[in-house]
């Protein structure tokens, strides 16, 4: 294990070199330890040649686990590996890489037991533990990396506290990877020199369709849901029904906008990583644009699940569906993947499935509906529960709304939680959407109570030696109990300068808070917030805001480079400011393969900002999304014919909008 040991140092001395002299430098970064249980048993028992013969093997397995999932080998120590992420270069899933390592070197230890230590009669086992914290890195001239502090020290206590054959990460770990590993929450472990308990998860494995939670808080700080225990309590209440019942729930939550729904759904997501059922989790959100596509909600729930971009070609499209659908039914399943495909716009007017039923577009919507409860049931039958969450409803389609009731009436005896977010003006377009039917529930979420909202601001603040009075009472009567508006209110403290921000302290500049102007509701805090932003960034969020709430990266650029003002260059580095702002969020899957997507964070934040282009220059970024979307979804165009269309219409080219809304007809009356 010498040769090991100088090869891993050798590796971190030339990544030290290559990416220049960074000692001295505090850094947050994720390290892993490892060990082997039972060495000390095993040096007894072998010559020292052949146990230097296995090590080196073993080490040899083990660097290659982690250097190819991104880590870098701080040193060994006998037989312990320590190895971090994040130096010398940071990367947004470095914590997620981190365990994937983890898991690859189990995998890894696996194979080689059954291989060559089985021919010896060895068996190896591991222990991993994994944290992500604050560090002091340091290097020198022809020295390894040193990588020091208390995080360091934590995530050696999380490896000698893990099972054998297991991997403990800590909670600040935790927080980065929600969503993406089968995780068992477990007691909370002391660690000498470190005031509280520390919460830990045992990983188990990596899901095999993963829905990342995001970090939520303000200004980088992780703000606990404060006010809606209630609330919490009666999701997590209903999702016990569905288990031990076995029957369906359709809840739904309503609320005007910003009074806390997407937070509330995120908690309880949170709660639900941590279930010990197998949960099969299913997400949609609708928008303005897709009000006008038939059963576009219900495409963005397969095309998220199933892997499928919006510009794949449609042959790879319909081949993505099949086999997904073939996942959860089996044998028999070709005819209901076309059923359903054809019914979303996937075009299997090809199949035999369909023959003879494609000129009638109520059996077509009929038989695709009986498909799509056919395999919601399916997906449960080996799982503890479904879950299928749906957010902004109210811009949802006609046709999705419809077949989400219909899944709701047909699947009544499935295990399955149907969430949907919705703002009030919802139940008055669909009367029938919170009918008196037995599982079906109205959940109304009503603004913060004027203490909740106290606390939210402490929360927030906490970084604050003490919160002034004279601050917190303002926030809170701005707010009226409005979550959102107190976000964006701080953030808009901080951008202004009354809120200075400081590595582990913040202050509050009196002069400037004394001379404050208030918006009085949330539309002008947000329109507050767009006014403040250098015009650079703020004309790059206009113009995603065109695309719509959800945007790529390439329609804002084809946007931007047409512009008189100059060319496009800029737009990467523009949404990545953005991002770090918390107005927008960029998301780890896309619906166009080469395109990076990016989100609103909030539906309100995205109608302010579009509403805030003038007229004419929204004629001009209009008719350059919709040529960029025809280009971006080539054969496909037609399963985008009214978003083009709309486009079209907007940007003032009648005529050819009305060929492309004369096409998305065309299809709407095949489906």
């Amino acid at each position: 294990w010498i040769e090991a040991d100088r090869a891993g140092k050798l590796k971190s001395r030339k990544s030290v070199r290559e990416s220049g002299d960074f000692s001295g430098m505090r850094k947050q970064v994720t390290v892993l330890f490892s060990d082997l249980a039972g060495f000390t048993a095993l040096s007894e028992t072998l010559d020292p040649e052949d146990l230097r013969s296995v090590m080196n093997a073993y080490f040899k397995e083990v660097t290659g686990a982690i250097t190819s999932c991104g880590g870098t080998i701080e040193k060994f120590i006998g037989d312990a590996v320590m190895a971090v992420w994040g130096v010398p270069t940071s990367g947004e899933r470095d914590p997620e890489n981190a365990v994937r390592a983890a898991l690859a070197m189990r995998e890894a230890l696996e194979g080689f037991n059954e291989g060559p230590l089985k021919r010896r009669g060895i068996r190896l086992a591991q222990r991993i533990g994994i944290n992500t914290g604050l560090v002091f890195t340091s290097s020198r001239e022809g020295e390894s990396l040193r990588v020091v502090g208390s995080s360091v020290n934590i995530a050696s206590r999380l490896e000698q506290a893990a099972p054998v054959g297991g991997i403990l990460i800590s909670r600040e770990t935790y927080r980065h990877v929600r969503g993406v590993f089968d995780v068992v929450e477990q007691d909370p472990l002391l660690v000498k020199g470190v005031a509280e308990p520390v919460p830990v998860y045992l990983v188990e494995r990596e899901k095999p369709r993963a829905f990342r939670l995001p970090v939520r808080g303000v200004e980088g700080i992780e703000t606990p849901t404060v006010g809606r225990d209630e609330e919490l309590a009666r999701l997590q209440g209903l999702f016990r029904e569905v288990v031990t019942t076995r029957t369906l729930r359709l809840v739904t939550l309503v609320g005007d906008a910003g009074v806390g729904k997407s937070r509330l759904l995120f908690e309880f997501t949170k709660w639900l990583e941590l279930r010990p059922e197998r949960i099969r989790l299913f997400k949609g959100r609708a928008d303005r644009p897709s009000s006008y596509a038939p059963y576009a909600l219900i495409r963005d729930v397969f095309g998220f699940r199933l892997e499928i971009h919006d510009d794949d070609s449609p042959s790879e499209a319909r081949a993505k569906l099949e086999r997904g659908v073939a996942r959860y039914m089996g044998e028999g399943s070709e005819q209901k993947a076309h059923l359903i495909g054809h019914l979303l716009g996937f075009d299997f007017s090809q199949s035999p499935h369909l023959k003879g039923i494609l000129g009638d577009a109520k059996q077509v919507r009929d038989r695709g509906f009986h498909a799509a409860a056919q395999l919601f049931r399916a997906t449960a039958t080996e799982v503890g529960a479904t879950a299928l969450f749906l957010e902004d409803v109210y811009w949802a389609d006609d046709g999705s709304l419809d077949l989400v009731l219909y899944l709701a009436k047909e699947c009544r005896d499935v295990p399955m939680l149907i969430v949907c977010l919705a703002r009030p003006d919802l139940l008055e377009r669909r009367e029938d959407w919170c009918d008196q039917r037995p599982g079906w529930v109205r959940l109304d979420i009503q603004p913060l109570s004027k203490n909740s909202s106290r606390q939210l601001v402490s929360e927030i603040l906490c970084k604050l030696p003490s919160v002034p009075e004279e601050l917190e009472a303002l926030v809170v009567r701005q707010a009226e109990g409005y979550p959102l508006y107190v976000d964006e209110f701080i953030k808009m403290l901080v951008e202004d300068g009354v809120i200075v921000k400081g590595e582990s302290q913040w202050q509050v500049a009196p002069g400037r808070l004394s001379q404050l102007r208030v918006p009085h509701t949330l539309t002008g805090i947000l329109q507050a917030r767009l006014d403040a932003l250098p015009k650079a960034e703020r004309t790059a969020l206009q113009m995603a805001a065109i695309v719509g709430r959800v945007f790529w990266d390439r329609a804002v650029q084809q946007v931007a480079d047409t512009r008189k003002a100059g060319s496009g260059k800029e737009v990467p580095g523009l949404l990545q400011a953005l991002c770090a702002k918390e107005l927008v969020f960029q998301r780890n899957t896309t619906t166009f393969g080469k395109s990076r997507e990016f989100v609103f964070k909030h539906a309100l934040l995205h109608e302010v900002t579009y509403e805030s282009v003038p007229r004419q220059v929204r004629v001009r970024y209009h008719s350059q999304v919709a040529y960029w979307l025809q280009g971006e979804s080539g054969e496909r165009a037609s399963q985008f014919a009214e978003l083009i269309g709309e486009h079209l219409e907007r940007a003032e080219l009648r005529e050819e909008a009305g060929v492309w809304y004369e096409r998305a007809a065309r299809r709407a009356k095949e489906t």
